[in-house]
């Protein structure tokens, strides 16, 4: 019989026994596919399906192939010809290959004890070469009685590894030493795990390593290390199965080998993995690359280190070893971003961060922020613009206001939103397009709050591989989860979360906040933030927007409130107003600094104006 064979008389019930067995989650039609590291941020659209025809699996993203024989062989770790003798024996039916399930009575394990202990026996000190040459100790040799011989007439000699529980050797394998096939001939039926005795003793404080092959098992245990073997990446179920009932929870780590189907098997089991240098394929590969020469590595001191890490992962030590660099990396990328501003950009060096811009009603604070979102996207850089009052309409128009205000026919907002779009509107629309792919503007609802914020950036990540720049207008109107918060304490939570939001995703967070009212007519201070809870003490970068004439000695005058604002309602009626951008806090950089600008309210646009001058409209 073949293959093929084999394949159609189990037929469509093939896809529950590989489903059930290798765990696959179906949604829709499909399922999630498994071989996690050929999808980069993990199969979240399921592109696995079930061929009736053809009688498999097949991803149509990562081409990934599994048909019943795949599953037996690649993934339960059957010899062919088991699978095949199985099939063929006319006493047994295809349901004889099918896993195990849990409601099914399991058949007593078999003993194979005496067969081993007299091979063992039999054997000369060469025939343990094999073994030897493997790195493994006669301590070890041993105690699992691993011998070399012929057990089967026409078999062959093979290195016979024996799996003992409870003091009887219930399973072995045995690898082919004269190149005779197959290379592996295990017993028949389901084989327990290798090691599996040291379950019953471990403790809370033991680190067990978990390996796929029972020799990288041993190869752990000859440096003193407890260590138990799954027999095969597809078996990560058994060791579930296993553990399950232990009182005690000992640390356990993978030590799969560096490929694609060892990583996909530490992933299912949720628990840490050691680092095996990427020159070496397995454990028992890098130890013996470390024995013949020393100077390609260490073993036990790196084991160690990784221990200690896992056990303690908040370390400076193990921040350096896993992280340091990456964030180095993430942080070197903003050295090229820059506002478009001149004197902003010298006093400012960007970073990731939540930055924080305050004023006063009126002071064109959501100008200023939606013309830098324009301004960075005009740079290259992605950008989310979160909208709570205005809608997308009255964002795009003002882009588009900004851009006539360069040219001979300038029209405000308002009028394009009537419809009057002229040659020059229409110069300014292709001008903007050519932008306008690297803004997504979201006219958030009052329901919007931070959770939603973080998940859509997170998608937004992964479908672009681009970290954008986040403008929310503005903190005071985005929702809190607990309702029983007040608003200092809303808000307090609020600039929180964006800020741990700014430093999970590494990407930077503009938000837009009122000031309290009795600022309205004296300078920007830290004070003016105060009733927005403690913002100062949370934003990277906190920055105040304000009207240029209240740096007039008589605004510091306490008395006077009428006067004052006169004075302010003067300087708004003003085409342009004189603005004044100040730094209050910059946690990374100069803390204290001031830019200014002209605000044409009418273009919606800033120019800055060091030198008292701007554009002659």
């Amino acid at each position: 019989m073949d293959i093929q064979e084999l394949k159609e008389h189990i037929g469509q019930e093939a896809e529950n026994i590989i489903r059930q067995g290798l765990h696959l989650e179906k949604k829709g039609t499909n399922y999630h596919c498994n071989n996690s590291a050929a999808h980069e941020h993990g199969d979240k659209n399921p592109s696995l399906s079930w061929d009736p025809e053809r009688l498999q699996f097949y991803c149509f993203t990562c081409k990934l192939k599994i048909d019943i024989y795949d599953y037996y062989k690649n993934y339960e770790k059957r010899e062919h010809a088991d699978i095949m003798q199985q099939y063929e024996n006319k006493s047994k039916s295809a349901s004889d290959l099918k896993p195990t399930t849990a409601t099914k009575k399991s058949a007593p394990l078999k003993e194979y004890t005496k067969i081993i202990t007299e091979l063992y026996q039999k054997q000369k000190p060469a025939d343990k070469k094999y073994f030897i040459d493997r790195g493994i100790t006669d301590k070890i040799i041993e105690k699992y009685k691993l011998c070399t011989g012929n057990i089967q007439p026409g078999s062959g000699k093979r290195a016979f590894i024996p799996i003992w529980k409870d003091g009887k050797v219930v399973a072995y394998s045995g690898r082919a030493l004269e190149q005779q096939e197959p290379k592996y001939k295990n017993t028949a039926g389901t084989i327990p795990l290798f090691n599996s005795d040291i379950l019953k003793t471990c403790k809370d404080e033991d680190v067990i390593f978990i390996t796929e092959g029972a020799i990288d098992c041993m190869t752990l245990e000859a440096g003193g290390y407890k260590s138990v073997s799954i027999l095969g990446a597809a078996n990560t179920n058994k060791f579930k199965n296993a553990v399950e009932g232990l009182t005690a929870k000992p640390f356990f780590i993978t030590a799969f080998d560096n490929d694609a189907t060892g990583a996909t098997a530490a992933a299912e089991l949720e628990c840490a993995r050691l680092n095996i240098p990427t020159i070496y394929h397995d454990i028992n590969e890098w130890y013996m690359g470390v024995l013949k020469d020393l100077k390609t590595g260490r073993f036990r001191e790196d084991i160690d280190k990784q221990i200690y890490n896992i056990k303690n992962p908040d370390t400076a030590t193990s921040y350096m070893q896993k992280q340091f660099m990456n964030d180095i990396a993430e942080f070197t990328k903003f050295e090229s971003v820059k506002t478009g501003f001149t004197k902003l950009d010298k006093e400012l060096t960007l970073y990731p961060g939540l930055y924080v811009l305050g004023g006063a009603p009126s002071s064109g604070k959501s100008t200023w922020a939606h013309q830098l979102c324009d301004q960075f996207a005009e740079k290259g850089h992605h950008c989310i613009f979160y909208s709570l009052e205005q809608s997308r309409l009255e964002l795009v128009t003002k882009s588009l206001a900004r851009l006539t205000a360069q040219r001979k026919s300038p029209a405000s907002a308002f009028s394009i939103r009537r419809g009057k779009l002229t040659d020059t509107v229409q110069e300014a629309i292709d001008t903007y397009s050519k932008k306008s792919d690297r803004i997504t503007m979201i006219e958030a609802n009052f329901d919007i709050g931070t959770d939603r914020i973080r998940e859509y950036v997170k998608e937004y990540i992964q479908r672009n591989t681009i970290n954008p720049i986040v403008f929310l207008d503005y903190l005071q109107i985005i929702p809190g989860d607990d309702l029983k918060l007040g608003d200092k304490q809303r808000i307090d939570f609020i600039a929180t979360e964006l800020k741990r939001i700014s430093r999970e995703l590494k990407i930077m967070v503009f938000v837009i906040s009122s000031l309290n009212r009795t600022s309205y007519l004296s300078p920007i201070d830290f004070v003016s933030f105060k009733e927005s809870g403690g913002i100062e003490f949370t934003a990277d970068v906190l920055l105040g927007l304000q009207l240029d004439v209240i740096n007039n000695d008589f605004f510091d005058n306490d008395k006077k409130i009428i006067q004052k604002r006169k004075k302010i309602k003067a300087a708004k009626e003003e085409d342009p107003r004189k603005m004044e951008l100040i730094c209050l806090k910059n946690r990374n950089g100069k803390s204290s600094f001031s830019c200014r600008y002209l605000y044409y309210a009418s273009r919606d646009l800033f120019v800055e104006d060091e030198v008292g001058t701007g554009l002659p409209f």
